[in-house]
């Protein structure tokens, strides 16, 4: 009998609790919602909530619990295209996070700890070509990343260390043909770095130190004689 009462008794203050919860709404100038869900005793969002662009498109829904977002949480575009959808943990990012471009090709695709990217992550170009990829660590780009054009040729080639470029990195035309070489400290041009024009030939040589130029720099033509020198 005391265990019956006991559950009549949690039962009727959950009721009581649900009863309390009352339907939040507003609307945009033009009439339009706004925004929709519900409220707790204390006007804290609770539940399931909607937010709407001001033509009336679904922008953003998900759910609420303890004043903070949880859960599955999707953003979608103007036209109605899905823009992003990704979990969510007290309000911060966890697992695995989609983006997309309004056209509904994929933008990117990664992962959050505590809404700071971690592990492999992929950037796409617009036309759903891989645009970049690499890792991350608490934020931060570690390792070696890769950029690439649209037409799928490899871009850019190099490595980062807490988020900063760091020892030989390597660029390229749309062509293949290699643009430029050289080595990064700190996220800083170091020590010497070569330039060429898109045929192969060398365009300039130039020494870095200390954030600034230094030393001599050649500059060649497009058939590889040297026209200029100069002297920092």
């Amino acid at each position: 009998m005391k265990k019956l009462l006991i559950f009549t008794l949690v039962a009727l203050f959950a009721i009581s609790c649900k009863g309390q919860e009352k339907d939040y709404k507003t609307f945009y100038d033009n009439g339009q919602v706004e925004k929709e869900g519900k409220l707790d005793e204390n006007g804290n969002s609770v539940g399931e909530w909607k937010y709407y662009h001001n033509n009336g498109q679904l922008q953003l829904i998900g759910s609420f619990e303890n004043k903070r977002r949880k859960g599955e949480w999707k953003s979608y575009y103007e036209n109605g295209q899905l823009e992003s959808i990704g979990n969510l943990i007290d309000g911060k990012m966890e697992g695995e996070w989609k983006t997309y471009y309004e056209n509904g090709k994929q933008h990117s695709i990664g992962n959050y700890s505590q809404t700071m990217e971690v592990g492999d992550w992929k950037y796409f170009h617009r036309n759903g070509k891989l645009r970049e990829t690499g890792k991350y660590a608490d934020g931060e780009e570690i390792g070696e990343w890769k950029e690439f054009y649209d037409n799928e040729q490899l871009e850019k080639i190099g490595y980062y260390e807490n988020g900063e470029k760091v020892g030989e990195w390597k660029e390229f035309y749309d062509n293949g043909q290699l643009s430029a070489i050289g080595k990064f400290e700190n996220g800083e041009n170091i020590g010497e770095w070569k330039e060429y024009y898109k045929n192969g030939k060398l365009k300039e040589i130039q020494i870095w130190k200390n954030k600034e130029p230094k030393g001599e720099w050649k500059y060649y033509d497009e058939q590889g004689n040297l026209i200029k020198t100069e002297n920092y």
